[in-house]
Formats: C-alpha cells, structure tokens, sequence
C-alpha cells in the first residue's frame, strides 16, 4: 500500500475524524467544489533510510507530511486538528502499519481565497 493510500486510510478510518469531514480528505489540493470541513493532505518529501537491511526499497524510510485542516470557524478548524493530532498520536506501526509524529501541531491560518480558516500541520511518517 503506498504512503498516500495508508494515510487516506487511517485519516477516514478514524471515528473522531470521519464524524467531521466524512470522506472529505483530499491529496494535495481540494476540489474547488469540496465543502468544509475537509483535510488536504500533503507528502512534501521521503526518504529511505539506509540501513544494514538490503536495498532501501526493502527499508525503513521517513515522509514528511503537511497535513491541513479546512473549515468555516476557527473553532471548527481547531477542533478537527486536534482530532488529527490525537488521532495520529495513538498510531505506531505494528498495529498501523506507521509511525506517526506531529512536528509542528497546529498554526493557525486563514485563507482569503476560500473564506476558510485553516489549521497547518506537519508530522513525520515511519514506516
């Protein structure tokens, strides 16, 4: 399974998260139609780790992973960070197939192109 197709999975897979955006989790941009609240998930880069094991196909690699939370209030947009943040805090890769760590929980931001605060985060993926 690849790196997009996992973090799709445990994003609308999580209760918490699918009772705020349902299915609305988006690779790399929203379509301009999508409604909020939604989550737009970015992998901004990967590397394999080189390691004792073999090739680095068959290794551990590292992504970093912005990950941004859309939505009409900033209570809304907050409240769906923090559903991501807790979310992915309780996932570690033998159950999960990942580990994932926030770096950087939450900056408040808001976007004058869609009228939507957003909430930027960014993790690093272990698998």
């Amino acid at each position: 399974m690849s790196l997009e197709a996992l973090l799709f999975s445990l994003l609308t897979g999580a209760a918490p998260i699918a009772a705020l955006v349902a299915q609305r989790v988006f690779p790399d941009v929203a379509p301009q139609d999508a409604e909020d609240p939604l989550l737009v998930v970015t992998v901004v880069d990967r590397v394999p780790e080189l390691t004792l094991a073999g090739a680095p196909e068959n290794t551990l690699s590292n992504a970093r992973v912005q990950i941004d939370a859309y939505a009409k209030t900033r209570a809304e947009a907050s409240a769906l960070a923090t559903a991501v943040v807790n979310t992915f805090g309780k996932m570690r890769k033998p159950t999960h197939g990942a580990d994932v760590w926030a770096t950087s929980p939450g900056r408040n931001l808001f976007d004058d192109e869609t009228q939507s605060y957003r909430v930027l985060m960014e993790f690093n993926v272990w698998r």
